[in-house]
């Protein structure tokens, strides 16, 4: 047995003898678990095991190792091993009978004891489904007493609390209605005061509503001569800009005038500049050209034979 196992330890070894492997066993709390041999007497459990191990020898019984008939040869292993089969399964049943400690008293060495009928005797073992049951039982008992207890005890508390509330509630009634006399009184000399204020707060509205009729006379009168102002203004700003347009339409003619002027003189003076005598044609006349063009032609009687000709002492 390997008890409190925390999963730090793969190799285990034990000290008793086995007939075969296959009669070792082993149980890791109470659940079987496979293993690997490393020597006669050592075993390695992967993964490492956490809690109970158990490691134990299940020699069969039901089956002899050996059967022997007449006439047959004794051989003392097969003799060895049929003792040893017989003495193990001895040891076995032996180890899982539930025996007597040293004091008298049966020892289950850690084991259950299953199946237990129900309980008659004062001394007969009971099972944990009869000790359960019958805790169970006692604990409602238990709790049904104390329950009763406890509404006792809230009757007699409710009992006490509305005595003293019916006490109370007299002297608060008392005390309610001689402070509701007092309060009476007071409102009333509240109410005489609020009336004489509002009183006065009437009469501060009237002289007050006076005040902004006057104000709204003044206002008016104000309003209409503002207007007559505002009329004479709009007048004077109207005569303004018609004398402007008529001064800028007379210094805008003016300008167009001196402009067409100065380009008369600018063109005359450019043709007297530039006005160059070619030659006499076959006719006798004096031709005049003005960048290569004949312009001008002068007769030798000085008269005008064309528009644009000059002459001489001439009237056009």
């Amino acid at each position: 047995m390997f008890p409190g196992l925390t999963g730090a330890q793969t190799d285990f070894t034990f000290p008793f003898q086995y007939l075969a492997k296959e009669h070792v066993k082993a149980t890791v709390d109470g659940a079987s678990v496979p293993f690997t041999w490393i020597s006669t007497f050592t075993i390695k459990i992967e993964p490492a095991p956490v809690g109970e191990l158990r490691i134990y020898r299940d020699t069969p019984r039901d089956s002899l190792i050996n059967v022997y008939s007449d006439g047959s040869i004794l051989i003392d292993d097969d003799l060895n091993a049929s003792f040893w089969q017989s003495l193990m399964v001895a040891d076995e049943v032996a180890d899982a009978a539930l025996t007597k400690g040293e004091d008298g008293h049966w020892d289950a060495v850690g084991l259950r004891v299953t199946n237990l009928g129900t309980p008659v005797n004062p001394t007969d073992a009971v099972s944990r489904q009869w000790a359960e049951t019958s805790m169970t039982s006692t604990l409602a008992q238990a709790i049904s007493a104390k329950n009763s207890a406890e509404a006792a005890r809230d009757a007699a508390i409710a009992a006490r609390d509305t005595a003293i509330s019916a006490a109370g509630t007299s002297t608060a009634k008392a005390g309610e209605a001689a402070a509701s006399a007092a309060a009476a009184a007071a409102d009333k000399a509240t109410v005489a005061n609020d009336k004489a204020i509002v009183a006065a707060d009437k009469a501060t509205v009237a002289a007050d509503k006076a005040t902004v009729a006057s104000d709204k006379a003044t206002v008016a009168a104000d309003k209409a001569t503002v207007l007559g102002y505002k009329n004479d203004v709009a007048a004077d700003k109207a005569t303004v800009a018609s004398d402007k347009n008529t001064a800028i339409n007379a210094r805008d003619a003016a300008v167009a005038a001196k402009d067409a002027a100065e380009a008369a003189r600018d063109i005359a003076l450019a043709a007297a500049g530039s006005l160059t005598f070619a030659r006499i044609n076959a006719n006798g006349e004096m031709e005049f050209v003005l960048n290569d063009v004949v312009v001008a032609k002068l007769t030798p009687s000085g008269t005008f034979l064309t528009k644009g000709d000059i002459g001489i002492n001439q009237t056009i």
